[in-house]
């Protein structure tokens, strides 16, 4: 494992008193500070539990083994990030709430994909599209000096359009660790540079995201992209 700020050793994730209910079974990954990594699996293959447990957020309900090294500055984004934004307060006035000044709001705005910072400011959420609010919500997080951005399926619900923004939303982070989790390995690789595969709470393929999509070692890798394929040629 290398040496960085954000990782799992050998965790295990349970069912807490069950003796076989076993969600996460042994999951080392590394997230090194400035790099981009996805975490790739069927729905049910525990990721999101991977993400509870990277940001404290695991349920009472769950027992966890194993060592879990994170930072507490980080921010987890869903698919509805509406519960990350004030619905009545100006989008200018909650990026502000972060304690950034103005002149950063606007240059990470801008680095964002945001071409008019001060439309974008003076707008409430509901004003904005999907992906608008999502990369709205890593903005608030970077300006806030989070250390980890997770995005836990938070392009599965948007048009082709919003899914790109977002993706090189997160390729502009370069100051956090990036989690991209999906089941969609073909926005995997448009943002990302390395990857996990999980299957049944199982990491069973990863590396770089380019040798795993080139050689694939497992057939749940496989599947992942013969399923990518269909949606690309369904869009098309």
């Amino acid at each position: 494992m290398e040496n960085c700020n954000t990782s799992l050793t050998h965790v295990t994730i349970a069912v807490a008193g069950g003796d076989s209910d076993v969600l996460v079974d042994d999951v080392s990954l590394a997230l090194p500070h400035g790099t981009r990594t996805a975490l790739i699996g069927r729905s049910g293959s525990g990721k999101s539990l991977i993400a509870a447990a990277l940001t404290r957020r695991l349920p009472h309900s769950m027992a966890l083994t194993g060592r879990v090294q994170a930072p507490r500055r980080a921010i987890l984004i869903h698919q509805d990030s509406s519960d990350a934004l004030n619905p009545i307060v100006r989008v200018g006035q909650q990026l502000s709430h972060t304690g950034a000044a103005d002149e950063a709001i606007v240059d990470t705005l801008l680095q964002l994909g945001f071409e008019d910072p001060d439309a974008v400011s003076s707008c409430f959420p509901a004003e904005l599209s999907g992906g608008q609010r999502q990369r709205l919500t890593i903005a608030m997080g970077l300006l806030a000096g989070a250390e980890l951005i997770i995005a836990d399926e938070s392009t599965t619900a948007l048009d082709p359009v919003n899914q790109q923004a977002v993706t090189e939303a997160l390729n502009a982070v370069t100051d956090a660790a990036v989690l991209f989790i999906t089941h969609d390995i073909a926005l995997a690789a448009a943002c990302c540079d390395r990857l996990y595969v999980l299957d049944a709470g199982r990491i069973v393929e990863s590396g770089r995201l380019t040798d795993v999509v080139a050689h694939p070692s497992s057939h749940v890798t496989r599947a992942l992209m013969t399923q990518a394929r269909s949606r690309l040629a369904v869009s098309a």
